[in-house]
């Protein structure tokens, strides 16, 4: 199995990269933190962080404005079409965020949720992994050591069963970057992640990690 960040990040692009390459001409602009062609959806100051909102068509921006409490902004010439809120995207933007700020990031996700708007919270770090998928998928990994200090850091993104990764120990000096364990079956080139190894050196193999399946 390969796994290999730059394709992941075109394919995270949803169906703009295959749009662009069929005719060459439907490129998508950037926007930011917005869509650039599902308007209003972006990141929205709350009173103690910040959400994402994502408002795929007509019904759903009905839905969100009515959960937000501004109803008008439906019926507004400047909002009321697709291809107006995307003109005046920014002037919608600021208006959604002045009544975002008036309540709390777990709020809003409830009550957006609750209407039928796809809404989620944006972490910081600790946040994150205090998520309960998070916590269930077991990303933070408990690293055994010779001093039996409490140390945790981040496991394998990819689960394996037949081989899965287990944190083995840590390097010596390093508790940033620990050794990763791989059942005796996998090769030792597989299982590496360097490649070109020699003495004095190390050489990343661009642009490619392989885990052995």
């Amino acid at each position: 199995m390969g796994a290999d960040l730059a394709a992941a990040g075109a394919d995270l692009h949803a169906g703009f990269p295959g749009r662009a390459l069929a005719d060459g001409k439907d490129v998508a602009k950037q926007a930011g933190n917005n869509h650039p062609t599902s308007i209003p959806t972006g990141v929205f100051k709350t009173s103690d962080g910040y959400i994402n909102i994502a408002t795929t068509g007509g019904r759903i921006w009905e839905r969100c404005a009515q959960a937000i409490g501004a109803p008008e902004l439906v019926t507004n010439p400047d909002y009321a079409t697709a291809p107006a809120r995307s003109k005046n995207r920014d002037a919608l933007n600021a208006a959604i965020g002045k009544l975002t700020e008036k309540k709390s990031t777990d709020t809003w996700v409830s009550e957006l949720n609750a209407a039928g708007v796809p809404c989620g919270p944006i972490y910081s770090i600790d946040q994150m992994f205090e998520d309960a998928q998070v916590k269930h998928l077991g990303i933070a990994q408990y690293v055994p050591n010779d001093e039996n200090r409490h140390i945790q850091l981040v496991g394998q993104p990819v689960t394996l069963s037949r081989t899965p990764s287990r944190m083995a120990a840590r390097r010596r000096n390093s508790a940033s970057r620990p050794k990763r364990c791989w059942p005796s079956s996998v090769s030792a080139r597989t299982r590496s992640p360097i490649s070109g190894t020699r003495k004095g050196s190390l050489t990343e193999r661009p642009s490619a990690r392989k885990f052995s399946g």
